[in-house]
């Protein structure tokens, strides 16, 4: 009897501590996802400054954190609030066709930045290649969004763009980041089959 009681305690002891060791766990996630969350958030307001080496600090620090960074992005690219002039075309490209003027753009580019290059490059020089910091980081030469007529993208197909890009993350969120870049690369990406395209 004596033994059943003490089997019955020591049982109930144990299922005691995995429940406390459990929540202990959750909890613990929780603070991670809370604290990655923030550092997401800050990472995206920097993309705002002024100053190149913050721009590229946070575009690395989002492109380091892989496809954890693209459902925040692709919440970002409707918001047209912060209104800028800039262009993603390749420094070097003397015949680049335009500027953007919300950072929504800038986005969905980090988007595909993060599915087409596995790592960044160095800094060559934050002057010429601005918030990205290398040659090698221009993912497309002219930087351009463009729908089926070749017509550049502007603010008003914002809506439109981050609805493809989120329902493309709706069927994908699942895969790997490796799997992710494949598909990228075999012209499976975000925008695959809408109207518009990245050249």
């Amino acid at each position: 009897m004596k033994s059943y009681k003490y089997l019955k305690i020591k049982c109930s002891h144990r299922r005691n501590l995995f429940i406390a060791i459990t929540c202990v766990y959750i909890c613990s996630c929780l603070a991670v996802v809370g604290c990655l969350s923030k550092e997401l958030k800050r990472d995206v307001v920097d993309l705002g400054y002024e100053k190149e080496r913050c721009t590229y600090d946070a575009i690395s620090c989002l492109h380091l954190k892989g496809e954890k960074s693209i459902p925040l992005l692709i919440n970002k690219i409707s918001d047209c609030q912060s209104k800028t002039f800039f262009t993603l075309a390749n420094s070097r490209n003397s015949q680049f066709g335009g500027y953007y003027e919300c950072y929504g753009f800038f986005y969905a580019y980090l988007i595909e930045l993060i599915l087409g290059k596995e790592k960044l490059d160095e800094i060559e020089d934050l002057y010429l290649y601005h918030g990205l910091g290398a040659q090698g980081n221009y993912i497309y030469w002219d930087g351009l969004l463009v729908d089926e007529n070749e017509k550049m993208a502007d603010k008003s197909n914002l809506s439109e763009i981050q609805e493809i890009y989120a329902a493309w993350w709706e069927n994908n969120k699942h895969k790997s980041l490796k799997q992710l870049r494949e598909d990228w690369k075999n012209d499976r990406g975000p925008l695959s089959g809408s109207r518009y395209r990245w050249h």
